[in-house]
C-alpha cells in the first residue's frame, strides 16, 4: 500500500482514524492524501477546525500529521470540487490510490445513517480497497486477521494478491472463516473455490475455520470471543456478508466486534 486516501471532516474521529493509518503504514515511500469531506452529522466536535477557511485548516492538519509520519513519507492535500462520490472517484483515479481509510459508523440512530450510506456507496461503487476503522480504535500490532468467505465465488488473483500483500506487511496469521446460520457440508463448487483460495494464499500463514450462529453477526462474534482478531477482511462482492456484518443495525448488546475491530474490504 503506497498511496492512501485519508478523508477528514476535522472531527475527533477523523483525527484518530488518520493517526491509526499512519501508525499502521510505516514503510518508506507511502504517500497519504488528505481530502476534506463534509460530515452529514453536524453535531460532531471539530477538534482540528481552527478557522472558517477550509484550506487553512487542511494545511494546519497536514502539519500536525507530518509530526507522526515515518521517514521518506509525505502528506498531500487534495482539493475536492465535485459531489461526495465524485470527489472520491476522482481522487482514486488521478492519484492511483490503493487504499481508502474511513471511520466506522453503524445505523443505530438517525445521525449515523447518512455516514453509513456514504461508506456503503463507496464500497459498492468504487473499486478500491477500503479500510473501515472504529472511531475509538487504538492501534496495536496486527497479529491475527480473519478473512470471511462463503466459498460461493472463485476469487480473482488481483484480490487474493492484495490480501497476501497486506498480510505480508504485518507477518500476521490469516484465519479463513466460513460463517453460517446452519451447519451444512460444502458443495462441490464450494470445495473447489476453497481449494483455489488455499493455493492463492499459500505464502501466508493461514488456517480454515467454521462458525455458526442465529445470524452472521452472532457467528462472527462467537468466533472472535474464542479467538483473538485484529482485523476482519471481506470481499466486496459478498453482498450478503457485507449487509449483515457491516451495514445492518447492531441490535444485540452482546455483539460488539464493530466497536473494536477494523474491516478491510477488497474488490475483485
Amino acid at each position: 500500500m503506497r498511496y492512501i486516501l485519508l478523508p477528514t471532516d476535522f472531527s475527533t474521529s477523523a483525527w484518530n482514524i488518520a493517526r491509526c493509518a499512519l501508525a499502521m503504514f510505516q514503510k518508506p515511500g507511502v504517500r497519504f492524501y488528505l481530502i476534506y469531506l463534509e460530515n452529514a452529522n453536524r453535531n460532531y466536535t471539530a477538534v482540528n477546525q481552527q478557522s472558517d477557511n477550509r484550506e487553512v485548516d487542511l494545511r494546519l492538519l497536514k502539519r500536525k500529521l507530518e509530526k507522526f509520519i515515518a521517514a521518506y513519507q509525505e502528506v498531500v492535500i487534495l482539493h475536492p470540487s465535485h459531489k461526495f462520490i465524485d470527489n472520491i472517484r476522482k481522487a482514486v483515479r488521478e492519484n492511483r490510490i490503493d487504499l481508502m481509510v474511513f471511520s466506522a459508523a453503524y445505523a443505530n440512530n438517525t445521525q449515523d445513517k447518512a455516514q453509513v450510506n456514504n461508506v456503503k456507496e463507496i464500497v459498492t461503487r468504487i473499486k478500491c480497497p477500503v479500510l473501515i476503522i472504529p472511531k475509538d480504535f487504538k492501534f496495536k500490532k496486527l497479529k491475527q486477521f480473519v478473512l470471511l468467505s462463503d466459498f460461493n465465488f472463485k476469487h480473482q488473483s488481483h484480490a487474493t494478491k492484495t490480501i497476501a500483500k497486506f498480510i505480508g506487511l504485518t507477518e500476521a496469521h490469516l484465519n479463513i472463516l466460513q460463517l453460517s446460520t446452519e451447519s451444512v457440508p460444502l458443495s462441490s463448487s464450494q470445495t473447489a473455490n476453497k481449494t483455489f483460495l488455499l493455493d492463492a494464499l499459500e505464502t501466508a500463514s493461514h488456517s480454515f475455520h467454521f462458525a455458526t450462529g442465529t445470524s452472521m453477526g452472532e457467528a462472527l462474534q462467537l468466533f472472535i470471543n474464542n479467538k483473538p482478531a485484529d482485523m476482519v477482511i471481506l470481499f466486496a462482492k459478498h453482498i450478503n456478508l457485507s449487509e449483515n456484518i457491516l451495514f445492518a443495525p447492531v441490535l444485540d448488546k452482546h455483539i460488539d466486534y464493530h466497536k473494536n475491530i477494523p474491516f478491510l474490504i477488497i474488490h475483485e
